[in-house]
């Protein structure tokens, strides 16, 4: 159970069924290379049998130490002497697992990037030349899938946070669209009864049981009228109605809606 947390919580394997990661793919191609002794089970089955007889007292401890020890110099050689070789194998690897899609202005590859403030986005390989970038959220471990959006033929991604479950965020331009769409309908929201200054939710009421439920009902109805019907004075009513041609012409004129979503 520790060993498959970690190898989630370090981005080498995604998903359930478990699958590998590009980056899983590129360390494990790279120690195949460079380092052979580290991929296979060898090395690991002698220091087993080297315990085992230690414990029959057939080796002392100090020999399987000092084994290791030669072992591990020899790992570390060749890996030392293929460093340029691995940073540069790894590096791609990371760079693939990044890689959203295409650009559709200019061809190039989205990449997930981080911006210098810690916000993270998908931005386009071309830049400067080509500034295309999609917003992605701060917080969790993004990893790219392979299911492909139709529409944008990007890659899904799904967002990974330690102690809840997984959130598949799908396509990123699929997903910027669906903010949009729903910002738009939040900000041009009908203005209300509440929305103006001093009307709370007790003449809210007052005034809804005297007839008057839309800002165009108080605003046309006759001042006088609607205190004798709510009990409220008509110098608040008065007030009441000139912010509520306020509104309404701020409204019509593409106005921000006071009490609107503005995110």
């Amino acid at each position: 159970h520790d060993i498959i947390s970690k190898l989630y919580a370090r981005a080498y394997i995604h998903g359930n069924p478990i699958r590998p990661t590009k980056t899983a793919y590129a360390v494990v191609d790279t120690l195949q290379r460079h380092a052979p002794a580290i991929t296979k089970p060898e090395m690991t089955r002698t220091l087993e049998n080297d315990m085992l007889k230690i414990a029959e007292q057939k080796i002392t401890k100090g020999e399987v130490i000092e084994e290791s020890r030669q072992m591990l110099e020899a790992v570390f050689d060749e890996l030392l002497a293929h460093r340029k070789e691995i940073e540069d194998s790894l590096r791609e690897g990371l760079r693939v697992d990044r890689i959203v899609g295409r650009c559709s202005l200019c061809g190039s590859d989205l990449i997930i990037r981080r911006g210098r403030r810690g916000a993270r986005f998908v931005g386009c390989s071309g830049y400067p030349e080509c500034r295309f970038t999609l917003p992605l959220p701060r917080g969790g471990m993004i990893v790219v899938t392979e299911r492909r959006c139709e529409t944008h033929g990007m890659n899904h991604i799904r967002i990974i946070n330690r102690g809840k479950r997984p959130w598949d965020l799908g396509c990123p331009y699929c997903n910027f669209n669906n903010w949009q769409a729903k910002k738009g309908s939040e900000t041009r929201r009908m203005p209300e009864l509440g929305d103006i200054p001093g009307i709370g939710p007790k003449s809210r009421e007052r005034l809804e049981n005297g007839g008057i439920k839309t800002l165009d009902a108080l605003v046309s109805t006759d001042p006088a009228s609607i205190a004798e019907s709510t009990g409220i004075s008509i110098k608040k009513i008065i007030a009441w109605q000139k912010s509520a041609r306020s509104i309404i012409s701020g409204g019509e004129q593409g106005g921000e809606v006071p009490g609107s979503s503005t995110c």
